[in-house]
C-alpha cells in the first residue's frame, strides 16, 4: 500500500471566485497528490485562465455535466487511487494524509469517505454523527451521507463499473457509490476533513431536480417491493415534490405526489390533507401553500447536509 498513488479529480464550471482556495488546499496537503487533472466544463469566466496559470493539467469539455467531467478526469488520472475535489469545496491539509493512513488499516476498502464542515450560508458539521455503524448500500439507499469532495475511491473499480452515469445532472455521484456499496466496502473517516461550500446557484429549480433524481435513484437501487424504513424515504421525497409542484400551483403534479407518498405511508394525516386539498381544486389548495412553503424550509433544513441540497453545478 506504501507504494499507491493518488490523483486528484477537479471538475469546474464557472468556479473562478472559488479556484484560488481550492487549488491552494491542495497545494497545503501534507501528503501531497502524485497527479492533478482539472476538468473545464464549458466555463465563461475566467476558470480556464486561472487553471492555466497554476500550471495544472486541464481537460476541456464543452458543457457535458459533471458526470461526464468527472468521467473524463478518472480517465485521464493516473494515481491508484482517485480523490474527488469539487472546484468550490477546499481540504484541511491532512485529507489525503489521513485517508490514505486509513487506506492502509483497511486494505479491503475501496472507496473511503470523511465528515466536512460547511462554509458560506451555513455552519457547522455536514454530516455529524449522521452516517450508520454500518456503511452498506442498504443504509446509504435511507440516507445519502457520502460527501462527493471527501471521497478517496479505487480508480479501478470506478473504471470497471463504468464511472458516473451522464443521463443524471446531480445524483450521478449518489448513483455511484450505490453501484460501488453493492458489491463493496466503504471506510468512514469521522473527521471533518473536507470544507463544503453552500451558495445559491437557482436553488428552487435544483431542489426539484435533486429530489426528482434522488427519488429515481432510490426507486432503481431498492428492491421491488420496499418496506419499512425505505418506504418511509421514498414517501419523504414525493411529499417534497408535491408540496414543491403545490408552490408553482401545479395542483394536478402535487395530488399525484402526494397520491404516491400516501401509498407508500398512508398513516400521514397532513399529507391526507394536502391530498384533500388538492381534489377539491386549486382554491383550497392555495389555502395551505404557506404552509407548504413551510414543510420545504422544514425539508431543506433536515435534508441538506444528506441529500446534497442544493444540487451543485459541476
Amino acid at each position: 500500500m506504501g507504494a499507491s498513488s493518488v490523483s486528484v479529480v477537479i471538475p469546474a464550471r464557472n468556479a473562478a471566485r472559488f479556484l484560488p482556495d481550492c487549488l491552494a488546499s491542495v497545494r497545503a496537503q501534507t501528503r501531497q497528490p502524485d497527479d492533478i487533472v482539472a476538468i473545464d466544463d464549458g466555463s465563461t469566466d475566467g476558470t480556464a485562465a486561472l487553471l492555466a496559470a497554476a500550471g495544472i493539467r486541464t481537460l476541456a469539455l464543452p458543457g457535458h455535466g459533471a458526470g461526464a467531467a468527472r468521467n473524463a478526469g478518472v480517465r485521464a488520472a493516473s494515481g491508484d487511487w482517485i480523490a474527488f475535489l469539487d472546484a468550490d469545496d477546499r481540504w484541511e491539509p491532512s485529507k489525503l494524509e489521513k485517508q490514505l493512513a486509513q487506506a492502509e488499516r483497511s486494505p479491503g476498502a475501496v472507496m473511503l469517505f470523511t465528515d466536512a464542515l460547511f462554509a458560506g450560508a451555513a455552519s457547522g458539521r455536514y454530516l455529524d454523527g449522521r452516517v450508520p455503524a454500518r456503511v452498506s448500500s442498504e443504509t446509504l439507499l435511507l440516507d445519502n451521507y457520502v460527501c462527493t469532495s471527501t471521497v478517496l475511491a479505487r480508480r479501478e473499480r470506478l473504471l470497471a463499473l463504468g464511472g458516473f452515469r451522464v443521463d443524471l445532472v446531480v445524483a450521478h455521484d449518489y448513483d455511484l457509490w450505490l453501484r460501488l456499496l453493492a458489491s463493496e466496502r466503504a471506510e468512514y473517516l469521522d473527521e471533518p476533513l473536507s470544507v463544503y461550500s453552500v451558495h445559491d446557484r437557482g436553488v428552487s429549480r435544483d431542489l426539484e431536480l435533486a429530489t426528482t433524481e434522488t427519488l429515481r435513484v432510490v426507486r432503481e437501487h431498492g428492491p421491488p417491493a420496499p418496506s419499512g424504513d425505505l418506504r418511509s424515504r421514498l414517501a419523504v421525497l414525493e411529499r417534497f415534490l408535491g408540496h414543491l409542484a403545490l408552490e408553482r400551483d401545479d395542483c394536478a403534479s402535487a395530488l399525484s405526489h402526494f397520491s404516491s407518498a400516501l401509498d407508500l405511508a398512508p398513516g400521514a394525516p397532513l399529507t391526507w390533507a394536502y391530498f384533500l386539498a388538492c381534489r377539491a381544486g386549486p382554491r383550497v389548495a392555495r389555502l395551505l401553500k404557506s404552509l407548504s412553503l413551510w414543510r420545504r424550509a422544514q425539508f431543506v433544513a433536515g435534508l441538506q447536509p444528506s441529500g446534497r441540497y442544493p444540487g451543485r453545478s459541476a
